[in-house]
């Protein structure tokens, strides 16, 4: 999406923590609760 453009990437990163400053850990929990799922079926 950034073409590793760190400069994009960091306003991406701040805009994100911007609106939800626990972005990253919402975004981990909904990835554990992913890959839990996975292993169910």
């Amino acid at each position: 999406m950034t073409g590793n453009d760190p400069i994009l990437t960091g306003k991406i990163a701040l805009a994100h923590l911007n609106e939800f400053a626990d972005y990253y850990t919402r975004l981990k929990q909904m990835e554990q609760e992913a890959n839990a799922g996975k292993t169910k079926s």
